[in-house]
């Protein structure tokens, strides 16, 4: 597993590198949670972080993994957006719409009703290492990940005035 970076950014700290990040490319939404979480716990975090997501229960329970991953850190709940959010934000990102006409095709095609109870039904998942992360959703831009984000946090601390 390759190295977290040594130094952990204190909470305030984090909105504005990651400000910086999106405005250098860095992504993490539409696909990219999984590499965005492994690269914030890495170079934000020190990978003090555990990296967990939020799963329409359904589509997990069929090996389907749809919905969010970020980084949990003394409780709050980073992303890419550099804001903390409690459990019940992260748990809303694994809700899907129930008219959402792909995910009614999606179900189908896996063999299942797709209704407000599929909908709705969430599962939290921690896990164990970024191993299994990268297994189920990395596109290999997580090593470009990580050196934006790393840009970034070189930018913020040199035009950030020292205590």
């Amino acid at each position: 597993m390759p190295q977290a970076d040594s130094a952990i950014l204190e909470a305030d700290d984090v909105p504005a590198v990651l400000a910086r990040a999106r405005e250098l490319g860095f992504q993490g939404f539409g696909g990219a949670c999984g590499e965005a979480a492994i690269a914030i716990n890495r170079v934000l975090f020190g990978g003090a972080g555990k990296i967990v997501g939020a799963f329409n229960e359904a589509f997990l329970s069929r090996g389907r993994m749809i919905g969010h991953v970020c980084v949990l850190v003394d409780g709050s709940y980073w992303d890419a957006d550099g804001y903390p959010k409690d459990l019940a934000d992260i748990d809303s990102w694994g809700m899907l719409d129930p008219d959402d006409q792909d995910h009614v095709e999606e179900a189908e095609r896996l063999g299942f009703a797709w209704d407000d109870h599929a909908a709705y039904g969430v599962r939290m998942m921690e896990f164990a290492d970024e191993s299994e992360l990268i297994r189920h959703f990395m596109d290999d831009n997580l090593e470009v990940q990580v050196e934006i984000l790393r840009q970034a946090l070189k930018e913020y601390r040199i035009a950030a005035p020292s205590p």
